[in-house]
């Protein structure tokens, strides 16, 4: 059911049972700023940080309004080029602000939210650019952060007001006439991923499927010294795996993400803004993937005697 909070009971290869997230989710519930580090946790999960918290059921062809309202995401589309300005179709030609949408808050008790971005957009046309380049806006440790610390590539930010929020950014961008890139980060994981990509099916180091482990643990004064240090976040990915790989497919992630009808290649000279992604298909994330352990069913933590079930270790 669409709005459903839920979580993955996952047996690992050793047999012992650990809940993790969906990696492949559109929204995380938590909107907050708090990480149990470890302890039991009875409160509310959207007080939750993003990657501690549940993933959301969602549905990608509607979206939901400031208000409440729900549209057919054909239909909150259908005014995408209502403004009537043509979008650049040149690289050469685009006149790029990157924005930080965290850093709108300047002045505020919080980190700016999209919605601030949404009313700067007037501020972005005024001033003649014709593309905007957000900072990591996929859904990141913390609220306050440059975004580089990614937990699910599909997920906007819920702190920042999630995919919808994202949505509603760029079709007011277009009708302006201004292109909206996402800066994404491949080689940064959150480092404090214990609800998203660490130890997902193992406590092995060296099949921690989803982080890049060199040797074995003995090889150090510190079994965690076989991780590939990114210099950055954390420890980086292990890029041989198809579990891994999978996620940074741009086939894979641009239309999963339904940010507009319209999407452009990387990598090209030229783009045009008239192609239109390949449908959203979900690719078998388990089926030759070489998962560990076995994720044995989807557990709603509403559902648990207590949510020290669903957070049995934070």
């Amino acid at each position: 059911m669409v709005g459903t909070p839920y979580m993955y009971r996952v047996t690992k290869d050793d047999g012992s049972l650990a809940y993790r997230t969906d990696i492949w989710s559109l929204m995380q519930i938590g909107a907050g700023d708090f990480d149990p580090d470890g302890a039991t946790y009875h409160g509310s999960p959207a007080a939750l940080d993003g990657p501690q918290s549940c993933s959301v059921v969602c549905d990608p062809k509607r979206v939901v309004l400031p208000s409440g309202q729900e549209l057919a995401a054909e239909a909150f589309w259908a005014d995408e080029f209502a403004g009537g300005r043509k979008l650049p179709d040149r690289l050469e030609d685009l006149v790029i602000y990157e924005l930080h949408v965290g850093a709108l808050g300047f002045g505020k008790a919080a980190p700016g939210t999209l919605d601030d971005a949404i009313a700067f957009v007037e501020h972005l046309s005024a001033l003649g650019v014709n593309a905007v380049e957000l900072l990591p806006i996929a859904e990141f440790e913390t609220r306050a952060n440059w975004g580089y610390g990614t937990s699910h590539f599909f997920a906007a930010d819920q702190g920042a007001g999630g995919t919808d929020r994202l949505k509603m950014f760029v079709k007011v961008c277009h009708q302006r006439g201004i292109v909206v890139i996402l800066d994404v980060c491949y080689n940064h994981f959150d480092p404090d991923g214990e609800r998203a990509q660490w130890a997902y099916d193992s406590n092995d180091h060296t099949r921690n499927i989803y982080y890049w482990y060199e040797g074995n643990p003995g090889d150090y004064a510190d079994p965690r010294g076989g991780y590939i240090d990114n210099i950055s976040t954390g420890w980086a990915p292990r890029f041989d795996e198809e579990a891994v790989r999978q996620l940074f497919h741009l086939e894979r992630c641009i239309p999963r993400l339904r940010l507009s009808h319209r999407w452009f290649p990387a990598g090209s000279d030229e783009f045009d803004p008239s192609i239109s992604g390949p449908p959203c298909r979900r690719p078998a994330r388990r089926s030759g993937c070489r998962l560990r352990g076995q994720v044995s069913q989807a557990v709603d933590p509403h559902d648990a005697a207590d949510q020290a079930t669903a957070f049995p270790d934070g």
